[in-house]
């Protein structure tokens, strides 16, 4: 994740970091990490951000992770489903995915088709 830069004191910083500091009236603890709550690394709005530990801050990203996968499989399919939905191997799903024949985006790697656009009409 790209985050926000700014100078202090001649060396270059998190601006979340300066931010929080600032707001703290003291420097963060080695121990002490920030968290964005709303999962986007260039919102440093002071509400938006969230001071946890080193050991917990994966959790909360765990837990974003989770609930954007839930939305997604929600609202898209995965490219073995369209597959199998038009009778071609995996990889011609991807290739369709690839060359935008169909609405989808990338999470991780993976590609995900929009469910209301499962049609073939291009291909």
């Amino acid at each position: 994740m790209k985050y926000k830069q700014v100078f202090k004191n001649g060396k270059v910083v998190t601006e979340h970091r300066y931010l929080m500091e600032k707001h703290l009236k003291r420097k963060l603890r080695t121990d002490e990490d920030i968290h964005h709550i709303n999962g986007n690394g260039l919102d440093n709005r002071i509400k938006n951000l969230m001071i946890t530990n080193l050991k917990e801050h994966p959790k909360y990203h765990k837990k974003l992770r989770e609930i954007k996968m839930s939305k997604v499989m929600t609202e898209y399919i995965s490219t073995e489903k369209l597959a199998e939905i038009y009778g071609v191997c995996e990889e011609v799903a991807r290739r369709w995915c690839r060359k935008g024949k169909v609405d989808c985006k990338k999470i991780n790697g993976r590609w995900y088709i929009k469910k209301d656009k499962e049609n073939k009409d291009e291909q």
